[in-house]
This record gives C-alpha cells, structure tokens and sequence, in this order.
C-alpha cells in the first residue's frame, strides 16, 4: 500500500515536534528555595544526571549580569558529564553571598545522590571573585565547608590572592580581558603553586572577558568556550570526583 507523501512528511513533522517537546523537557530544571538561618531565601536551579548514583556537586556562580537562560544552559551541560549541578541567584538582596551560597551547599550536603565530601564551585566574572572569596572564607568560619575544586571563567576585578587554604582552582581567561589583567591571574597562580596549592592557568590568545556569551564586552567565541568546558570537565574529573578525599 503505497501513501501520499504529504502524510511522510506530516509525520516527519510531528516526530521533529515531539522530539522539540522531550528536550525542553529533559532541559527543566529543578526550582529550589532553600531557607537561611535569617529566614530569607536563595533560588537556585538543580540539575541532574539522568541514571540513578551518587555524584560529585558543583555551584555555579552566574556574573554580575545576573542569572540568565546561558547561565541554567551551561549548568544543565555540565550535569551531563555525571555531576549534580545547580544555579545559584546570589545577587539577591538580603543575605551577604557567602550565606546565600553557604546554604546551598548545605542544602546539597543531605541531598540523596549527592557525594557530600565532593562539593566544588564554578563562578563565571564577579561570581568567580566570589568563589575566590568563598573558597578561603568557608576555611576559617563555622562551619567549615570544605571544597574539591574551584573553577575561574574570566574572574572579574582582580585575580583573588593566594591563600595555602584554597582548593584545587583552574583559571580559564582572556589574554585581551578588559576586567582583569592575564598578568594578574598568571601571577596568582604562581604563587598558589609556590606554597604547595594546585593551580592551573590557561591564557587564551586574542580573547576577551565574558567569552562564553554575548556582551558589551564582545561577541561569543565558540571555540574558546569550547575548549574551556573540556578542560573543566576534566579538571573537575581530576580533582573533585577521582581525588582521594582529605
């Protein structure tokens, strides 16, 4: 039985649509309010490996620019790679960062299929500075929250310092970054190998600040992107989910 070719190309068109349909679905992410000890709240967005276990957690820090669809895009890639991820609204008025951040890794702590000894950051601009912050903060406050690793896309407004408390920390910048010089973060990173830290710098030629995304800073460069995600995947890999726990 022979059919029309309109019906071919009907159903062409509506396996297309379904498969649209299943991954907007499979892109959702889990919408959490997670109570501070002064009860205001902070929002993040979880994501999660699609097969049942136990993974490593890791925090991304949106830019100043504020929690955008690129931000929950990248997070939700990352929990592809077998990592629970989520988004954090740090910018939110109430609480200081560090307590807004703070309460989300405590919130995935006790949160099931997460490992709670493998906790790692990734902030992209100011969020990265903040990581910075938070990674020596955590080490010398009540109570102590340990991290795995610490990724840097295009820290904003200076490289941080070097603290022998700091985890494993890869900076990913733009030789050309308006917001922080390559000298700065190559001398940081230095120094944090000088005192006995693990820290990885990767300098990429003719490259601005905020490369992973459109801005008035510039255009996005994919092959950059590209490569920085590989290389944080596997400085993740390395260090946070494969590393003997301390």
């Amino acid at each position: 039985m022979r059919f029309p070719k309109s019906i071919f190309l009907a159903t062409r068109v509506v396996s297309v649509f379904v498969l649209s349909i299943l991954a907007a679905f499979s892109a959702w992410a889990e919408y959490v309010e997670t109570k501070l000890p002064d009860t205001s709240t902070v929002v993040h967005y979880l994501y999660k490996p699609s097969d049942k276990g136990v993974y490593p957690a890791v925090i991304v820090l949106h830019h100043k620019g504020g929690m955008t669809d690129e931000i929950k895009d990248f997070t939700r890639e990352l929990s592809g790679k077998n990592f629970v991820t989520t988004a954090v609204e740090w910018q939110s008025e109430s609480a200081w960062p560090s307590a807004k951040v703070g309460a989300v890794y405590d919130y995935l702590q006790k949160l099931p299929g997460v490992d709670p000894k493998r906790i790692g950051l990734l902030g992209f601009s100011r969020g990265a500075l903040e990581g910075m912050h938070m990674a020596f903060k955590w080490q010398t406050e009540d109570p102590i929250r340990p991290l795995g690793a610490l990724v840097s896309y295009y820290i904003g407004r200076g490289a941080g310092w070097p603290k022998p408390e700091m985890p494993p920390i890869l900076f990913l910048h733009g030789d050309r970054d308006a917001e922080t010089s390559p000298g700065e973060v190559v001398s940081v990173c230095a120094r944090l190998k000088e005192i006995g830290n693990v820290c990885e710098a990767k300098i990429y030629e003719g490259t601005g600040h905020a490369f992973t995304h459109e801005s008035f800073y510039g255009g996005y460069n994919p092959q950059v992107s590209a490569d920085a995600f590989k290389r944080t995947v596997a400085f993740l890999n390395k260090y946070l989910r494969d590393a003997p726990v301390k």
